[in-house]
Formats: structure tokens, C-alpha cells, sequence
């Protein structure tokens, strides 16, 4: 997806397990695809501890990580408590993050592809002088 669609913006997210599968995909993909991931929220981490809050190798200001009190998985554990199973009251504030994620990618490929379209016109308007210094001279 990320080649054939060069202006799709990838978030993902995981609960528990799936968390913890986030950490590990991500931090395994090339940086080429890693770059075109906007976000990610992790609901009750497995890795939170491990990993010291972060997805290795990827950027910090890209991942959110909602642990409810009182959540022994969170805290390194694989307990399951009652708390780590209320996540659905939180879905809002990952959801708010992807989004503000995902806004501010498309900011940056609006502007990456708008540079490109000058780019390309200022090579058109190049051409066309050429031309006519060439008449001129001629």
C-alpha cells in the first residue's frame, strides 16, 4: 500500500496483545514505511514497561499510550485485572489522536505534492524561455 498509494495516510492500533504486536511490526518495517505511519494508540500495553514506553525505533510523538489505573499489564505484568478491561470508556482520546495525526499528514502531503506541481510548472515555463531565447538568438 505504502508504494502503490503514496498519499494514503497509515494509522493503526492495538489492544493488549495487539499492542504488543505493534510494537514488534513497527519496529521491524523498513523506515521508508515506517515514515508513512501518521500514528498509533495502544490501548493496556504488554510492552509499555519493556520498551520503556516507546515503540523501538520509531518516533515518540507518533504513539499513544492509554494504560487505565490500576492496570497491572501496564505496569509490566500479565495479570489481567478488571481494570484492563474497561478500555472502551477511552476509545475517544485515541480516537482524537489519530486524528490530529492524520490532520497534520495531510497538511504535509497537501504541501509536498503542491512544491511538486511548482516544480513541475517552473520546469514547463523554463522550457518555453529556452525556446525563445533560442528564436531570439536565431
Amino acid at each position: 500500500m505504502a508504494q502503490k498509494c503514496p498519499d494514503s495516510i497509515i494509522v493503526t492500533s492495538g489492544y493488549s496483545q495487539g499492542a504488543a504486536v505493534n510494537h514488534r511490526a513497527i519496529e521491524e518495517l523498513d523506515q521508508t514505511v515506517q515514515d508513512r505511519i501518521a500514528g498509533v494508540v495502544l490501548y493496556g500495553d504488554t510492552q509499555k514497561v519493556q520498551d520503556k514506553s516507546q515503540i523501538p525505533n520509531f518516533p515518540k510523538d507518533k504513539v499513544k499510550i492509554i494504560c487505565q489505573p490500576g492496570d497491572a499489564v501496564c505496569m509490566g505484568t500479565l495479570l489481567v485485572l478488571p481494570a484492563h478491561l474497561t478500555y472502551g470508556v477511552r476509545a475517544n482520546e485515541g480516537v482524537e489522536f489519530l486524528v490530529s495525526q492524520i490532520k497534520g499528514a495531510q497538511t504535509k502531503i497537501k504541501a509536498r505534492n503542491a512544491k511538486r506541481e511548482a516544480e513541475k510548472a517552473a520546469a514547463i515555463v523554463a522550457e518555453s524561455v529556452k525556446r525563445v531565447a533560442k528564436t531570439i538568438a536565431a
